[in-house]
């Protein structure tokens, strides 16, 4: 288990230095950030609207996650 862990926490921290990197480059992120908040939101939305009708959907709580995600006022 430990060599498990040690391994997501490696391919953890060569995704941050890539991404780091590219940064530093001066590389254009536009698309890979878009992709990254179109998933994420998109997970957000799915959690809070997965079940049944939309009458049973938490709305509330969808926004509140969403606006901590994005604040707008």
């Amino acid at each position: 288990n430990v060599l498990k862990y040690d391994d997501v926490l490696n391919r953890q921290r060569e995704a941050i230095y890539s991404d780091r990197r590219h940064i530093l480059e001066g590389d254009d992120l536009h698309d890979r950030v878009q992709k990254f908040l179109t998933d994420v939101v998109g997970e957000v939305v799915e959690e809070h609207t997965a079940e049944g009708s939309s009458d049973d959907w938490d709305l509330e709580a969808l926004w509140t996650e969403l606006k901590t995600l994005y604040p707008v006022s």
